[in-house]
């Protein structure tokens, strides 16, 4: 996403960009751009290190978090998601910065069962489909509003599931890897996608425009996993998944990936709070950003082939990534 977010300001004409980063953090996605920008390596919970990069800064974009199902992460979720998140709110406040605009997430408006539309007006409520990530974002919205009324220009984009290229072997990126390898299920749930680059290209807009004290969700539409699967099935050339996961089968598997993981010694693929979101539909209404941004999405077709594209590209050059512009 920060690459991305990158790209997109720069392709805009903007200069004296900062950006921070983790010292082990990979830059190979913005590795052509790096003599436009400053890098700082610093760490979200680092308070010295933060007020340090904000010095003449008058716009922050957050979009730093972790992003993980992983009982073991628990602890480090709410550690960087939220405790980061107020760091980055409090260092703003001293340091009078003009305007934060907060990369949250769809997670953080709650879900429930069976619900049928959720828009920017939905209300928390204590859920057992909330992840500890949605929890985690939930909470560190909360400091973005307490910021707010502390006298701090804010804005909070809410992406759904973000698809793209970016580092094939993490994040939603491995979408794309895991179905070339081969998925002989799916599950039956529902969710809502977005075009990596429509979620930059609209924290670019709610920048210029100047929008203030709003949230907005960012997806461009719903779709089944069985049909997200089989298209990027289909774009990649391999045979899509045939069979719809049963909650039985589901139960059965991640038990025993949670077990592989503990032999092996590596992070599980699927948790159990992964599964249970993936039987579950939600959609997501995007009418506040087409009205508000005037913002006209990439059709799912195109962002699936585009990305597609890019994956192949990666495979045949021996990459372990893909940029698309």
């Amino acid at each position: 996403m920060g690459s991305y977010i990158i790209r997109t300001f720069l392709k805009a004409g903007y200069r004296n960009i900062f950006i921070t980063k983790r010292k082990e953090s990979r830059l190979d996605l913005i590795r052509d751009e790096l003599d436009k920008i400053t890098v700082i390596d610093t760490h979200i919970n680092d308070l010295m290190g933060m007020e340090a990069a904000m010095e003449g800064v008058d716009t922050v974009i957050h979009a730093a978090a972790l992003v993980s199902f992983v009982p073991e992460d628990e602890s480090e979720l709410f550690k960087t998601n939220v405790e980061g998140t107020e760091t980055i709110v409090n260092v703003c406040l001293t340091a009078k910065i003009k305007k934060l605009i907060f990369v949250s997430s769809v997670a953080a408006l709650g879900r429930l069962k069976d619900e049928k539309l959720i828009n920017e007006q939905n209300k928390w409520v204590p859920s057992n489909l909330n992840t500890q990530y949605a929890k985690s974002k939930y909470l560190a919205e909360q400091h973005i509003w307490r910021g707010k009324e502390e006298g701090l220009d804010v804005a909070i984009i809410n992406p759904s599931l973000v698809i793209g290229p970016g580092f094939w072997n993490s994040g939603s990126s491995n979408i794309f890897k895991t179905v070339y390898k081969g998925l002989p299920f799916y599950p039956p749930g529902n969710t809502g996608v977005v075009d990596v680059r429509d979620v930059a290209a609209m924290i670019l807009s709610i920048f210029e425009k100047d929008i203030s004290g709003e949230r907005i969700i960012s997806s461009g539409g719903n779709i089944s996993y069985q049909s997200l699967f089989e298209k990027i099935a289909i774009s990649l050339g391999v045979n899509p998944p045939k069979r719809k996961l049963s909650r039985i089968l589901g139960s059965v598997a991640w038990r025993i990936i949670k077990i592989q993981s503990w032999i092996l010694g590596n992070r599980p693929t699927i948790t159990q709070e992964s599964m249970r979101t993936s039987f579950n539909s939600f959609y997501y209404d995007n009418t506040k950003s087409v009205e508000l941004l005037g913002y006209k999405y990439y059709e799912i077709d195109q962002t699936i082939e585009a990305s597609c594209q890019s994956f192949l590209n990666s495979k045949k050059n021996g990459l372990e990534y893909g940029i698309i512009d």
